[in-house]
């Protein structure tokens, strides 16, 4: 499915859930929430995001801006990850948003989660937005 790219990102997030709902059979309509806790990303794609970070974000985010630790967690957690995806998807890079593939968006997405201390698995963190409304940022149990 493929939403209108004019619409802004939280037009495009509701309209693909209602698109989605209305589509889908009523068994299937409601996905399961899942949690950063259980590995929502691979080590592949943290690795690509790793690169990004270092060629791109590293230049505004450093010890002064981190993209992690407590105050980074205490402003992210607890909601859904799409909250972040939608931040640096619309605003990010500082100059130039918008101007990564979805791949390199997911990679940074999965390189803040391992920085942030989250575990990765074997499923990849999906390039579909609408299925990253579906993970929860859980606050780490054990925050940096």
């Amino acid at each position: 499915m493929r939403i209108h790219a004019s619409l802004p990102r939280p037009a495009q997030f509701v309209l693909a859930l209602l698109l989605a709902a209305s589509s889908a059979p009523a068994s299937a309509q409601m996905g399961e929430i899942r949690s950063t806790l259980d590995g929502v990303y691979t080590g592949e794609q943290a690795d690509l995001g790793g690169q990004v970070f270092t060629k791109i974000c590293s230049q505004c985010h450093n010890a002064g801006n981190p993209l992690s630790g407590r105050l980074f967690l205490s402003k992210w957690s607890n909601q859904s990850l799409y909250r972040i995806w939608e931040f640096i998807t619309n605003r990010m890079p500082y100059g130039a948003p918008g101007s990564l593939s979805e791949e390199e968006y997911v990679g940074v997405l999965a390189f803040i989660l391992r920085l942030n201390g989250y575990p990765s698995g074997e499923t990849p963190l999906p390039q579909v937005f609408y299925e990253i409304g579906m993970i929860n940022l859980d606050l780490h149990p054990d925050p940096m």
